[in-house]
Protein backbone atom coordinates (compact mmCIF):
# COMPACT_ATOMS: atom_id res chain seq x y z
CA UNK A 1 0.00 0.00 0.00
CA UNK A 2 1.57 3.47 -0.74
CA UNK A 3 -0.02 6.72 0.96
CA UNK A 4 1.31 9.57 -0.72
CA UNK A 5 3.54 7.90 -3.14
CA UNK A 6 5.41 6.15 -0.79
CA UNK A 7 5.36 2.83 1.29
CA UNK A 8 4.18 3.74 4.77
CA UNK A 9 7.33 3.06 7.56
CA UNK A 10 6.66 1.75 10.80
CA UNK A 11 7.45 4.11 13.92
CA UNK A 12 10.58 1.68 14.71
CA UNK A 13 11.72 2.50 10.69
CA UNK A 14 11.20 6.36 10.98
CA UNK A 15 13.15 6.20 14.37
CA UNK A 16 16.04 4.17 12.66
CA UNK A 17 15.91 6.95 9.82
CA UNK A 18 16.60 9.66 12.97
CA UNK A 19 19.24 7.47 14.53
CA UNK A 20 21.35 7.06 11.50
CA UNK A 21 21.16 10.73 10.93
CA UNK A 22 18.72 10.69 8.07
CA UNK A 23 16.61 13.51 8.94
CA UNK A 24 15.13 15.17 6.36
CA UNK A 25 13.66 11.35 5.19
CA UNK A 26 12.88 11.24 8.83
CA UNK A 27 11.15 14.26 9.06
CA UNK A 28 8.85 13.84 5.31
CA UNK A 29 7.96 10.23 6.92
CA UNK A 30 7.15 11.94 10.58
CA UNK A 31 5.02 15.06 9.14
CA UNK A 32 3.45 12.95 6.93
CA UNK A 33 2.75 10.41 10.09
CA UNK A 34 1.19 13.15 11.91
CA UNK A 35 -0.92 14.47 9.11
CA UNK A 36 -2.42 11.40 9.33
CA UNK A 37 -2.55 11.00 12.60
CA UNK A 38 -4.40 14.08 13.31
CA UNK A 39 -6.80 13.56 10.37
CA UNK A 40 -7.97 10.19 11.97
CA UNK A 41 -8.55 11.85 15.07
CA UNK A 42 -5.70 9.35 16.71
CA UNK A 43 -4.41 10.87 19.53
CA UNK A 44 -1.38 7.26 20.35
CA UNK A 45 -0.32 8.21 16.92
CA UNK A 46 -0.02 11.80 16.82
CA UNK A 47 1.56 11.45 20.45
CA UNK A 48 4.55 8.87 18.79
CA UNK A 49 4.86 11.38 15.71
CA UNK A 50 5.46 14.45 17.70
CA UNK A 51 7.60 13.02 19.96
CA UNK A 52 10.16 11.16 17.64
CA UNK A 53 9.84 14.25 14.85
CA UNK A 54 10.67 16.49 18.59
CA UNK A 55 13.65 14.70 18.36
CA UNK A 56 14.65 15.15 14.95
CA UNK A 57 14.21 18.85 14.72
CA UNK A 58 16.50 18.53 18.33
CA UNK A 59 19.15 17.24 16.25
CA UNK A 60 18.84 19.31 13.21
CA UNK A 61 19.65 22.31 16.01
CA UNK A 62 15.55 23.85 15.89
CA UNK A 63 14.91 23.38 19.82
CA UNK A 64 11.94 25.80 19.89
CA UNK A 65 9.98 23.66 17.43
CA UNK A 66 11.57 20.78 19.39
CA UNK A 67 10.26 21.09 22.71
CA UNK A 68 6.61 22.40 21.33
CA UNK A 69 6.32 18.59 19.72
CA UNK A 70 7.86 17.05 22.65
CA UNK A 71 5.60 19.12 25.14
CA UNK A 72 2.66 18.23 22.99
CA UNK A 73 3.33 14.59 23.11
CA UNK A 74 3.65 14.55 26.56
CA UNK A 75 0.27 16.20 27.11
CA UNK A 76 -1.57 13.75 25.20
CA UNK A 77 0.37 11.07 26.81
CA UNK A 78 -0.87 12.37 30.21
CA UNK A 79 -4.24 12.76 29.13
CA UNK A 80 -4.28 9.19 27.94
CA UNK A 81 -3.40 8.00 31.40
CA UNK A 82 -0.02 6.68 28.75
CA UNK A 83 2.33 7.28 32.61
CA UNK A 84 5.43 4.98 30.81
CA UNK A 85 5.03 6.89 27.56
CA UNK A 86 4.96 10.06 29.19
CA UNK A 87 8.13 9.25 30.91
CA UNK A 88 9.83 7.83 27.86
CA UNK A 89 9.08 11.72 27.00
CA UNK A 90 10.54 12.99 29.78
CA UNK A 91 13.57 11.59 28.70
CA UNK A 92 13.69 12.55 24.63
CA UNK A 93 12.99 16.07 26.96
CA UNK A 94 15.68 15.47 29.07
CA UNK A 95 18.20 14.68 25.75
CA UNK A 96 17.00 17.84 24.29
CA UNK A 97 18.08 19.91 26.72
CA UNK A 98 21.63 18.39 26.16
CA UNK A 99 22.05 18.76 23.40
CA UNK A 100 20.56 22.32 23.90
CA UNK A 101 23.92 22.84 26.13
CA UNK A 102 21.07 23.06 28.91
CA UNK A 103 22.72 20.61 31.77
CA UNK A 104 21.01 22.32 34.81
CA UNK A 105 17.63 21.90 33.44
CA UNK A 106 18.18 18.34 31.94
CA UNK A 107 20.16 17.50 35.13
CA UNK A 108 16.76 18.79 37.35
CA UNK A 109 14.01 16.85 34.67
CA UNK A 110 16.33 13.96 34.47
CA UNK A 111 16.05 13.26 38.56
CA UNK A 112 12.68 13.22 38.55
CA UNK A 113 11.94 11.63 35.39
CA UNK A 114 14.27 8.77 36.87
CA UNK A 115 12.08 8.45 40.35
CA UNK A 116 8.92 8.12 38.04
CA UNK A 117 10.55 5.56 36.31
CA UNK A 118 11.11 3.58 38.92
CA UNK A 119 7.87 3.94 40.80
CA UNK A 120 6.41 3.20 37.84
CA UNK A 121 8.65 0.02 37.47
CA UNK A 122 10.56 1.32 33.92
CA UNK A 123 14.02 0.44 34.41
CA UNK A 124 14.17 -0.05 30.96
CA UNK A 125 14.56 4.04 31.24
CA UNK A 126 17.35 4.23 33.70
CA UNK A 127 20.35 3.53 31.39
CA UNK A 128 19.42 6.36 29.30
CA UNK A 129 18.44 8.93 32.03
CA UNK A 130 21.65 7.96 33.53
CA UNK A 131 23.28 7.88 30.50
CA UNK A 132 22.17 11.78 29.67
CA UNK A 133 23.06 12.66 33.53
CA UNK A 134 26.79 12.10 32.96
Amino acid sequence: MTVCGREPLAQEQREILSDQGRLPEAASYLRQALRISRAAEYRSGDAQASALLGMVMAREGRFDDAFKLLADARTLYVEDGERLAAIETDARIVECLVLRGDGMAALALAKGALERAASADAGYLEPKLKRLLG
